[in-house]
């Protein structure tokens, strides 16, 4: 059976729509980011993220966190911060522009927690 041209080109008008909607998935989270809004008097860390699933946030002058990341799905990540501390933190990301919103996972309720925003360093 053939499908009519009129429908055909509602479904590839569709895909191209969907296919501009989406936001950039796991490469927008790499570069290096700050805090949209930082408390007066305090430093803005910058957060690197790398191709090769590397994290590195400088805490204070001259003072760095490294980490890794591994990928869960399209739209989250966790966050290992070794170095004796084990810690894993589960984190959703969307890129819109040059915003990266993190949110935190609650590892015991699955319940997302305060979303952060961070912007682009350019």
């Amino acid at each position: 059976m053939k499908m009519p041209s009129r429908l055909l080109i509602v479904f590839v008008l569709a895909a191209v729509l969907l296919s501009a909607c989406s936001v950039g998935g796991r490469s927008a989270l790499i570069g290096k980011w700050t805090p949209e809004t930082v408390a007066q008097g305090q430093p803005a860390a910058i957060q690197e993220y790398t191709a090769g699933g590397k994290f590195r946030q400088e805490v204070n002058s001259g003072l760095f966190l490294e980490a890794t990341y591994q990928f869960v799905d399209d739209s989250s990540y966790i966050l290992i911060i070794p170095e004796g501390l084990g810690i894993a933190t589960h984190l959703k990301f969307s890129v819109q522009g040059d915003k990266l919103i993190l949110t935190p996972i609650d590892p015991a309720t699955s319940q997302p927690g305060a979303p952060e925003t961070l912007v682009r360093v350019k």
